[in-house]
């Protein structure tokens, strides 16, 4: 009787003794007014080599963070954009998650670095048409990166 009992009883233990795998993930928000220091480009081939890395001083725009609210402004443009964003802690990476694509045309950035004064966040470049680096190369591959420099 005690063989038909042992393998139920092995089935209950391991059932009540498995605990739910916590999340490591957290939210959180950043705060402040954030002015664009420049862009990096950076097309790759199959291979992983760089086809090109292009750095450009766009319009500058300003990245006001407020709680769950981020709003977008222009220097020369009277257009501004709001969305709501959060950003997700992982264990092993940050990630800013914009609600709005109009913001910057994706909505999911990887925070490569943060500190008081800079926030550098990237994101991988998918529309087909930036991929293309010259007229006899296309790139599998792309890299759109942002500097962020708080404001005063």
């Amino acid at each position: 009787m005690m063989k038909k009992f042992s393998p139920f009883l092995l089935v209950l233990l391991l059932i009540f003794s498995c605990k739910k795998d916590k999340s490591d993930d957290s939210i959180s928000y950043l705060s402040g007014r954030w002015a664009t220091g420049g862009y990096d480009f950076e097309l790759y081939d199959a291979s992983g080599m760089v086809l090109s890395h292009s750095v450009a001083d766009a319009i500058k725009t300003y990245w006001t963070f407020e709680k769950s609210q981020l709003t977008l402004s222009y220097v020369l443009k009277p257009d501004v954009i709001t969305s709501g964003y959060k950003v997700l802690d992982k264990a092993t990476e940050k990630r800013l998650l914009i609600d709005n694509s109009n913001i910057t045309g994706q909505t999911e950035w990887k925070i490569e670095a943060q500190t008081d004064q800079l926030i550098k966040i990237s994101t991988a470049i998918t529309d087909p048409a930036l991929l293309h680096s010259t007229a006899f190369r296309t790139a599998v591959r792309g890299v759109k990166t942002i500097y962020l420099v708080r404001e005063k």
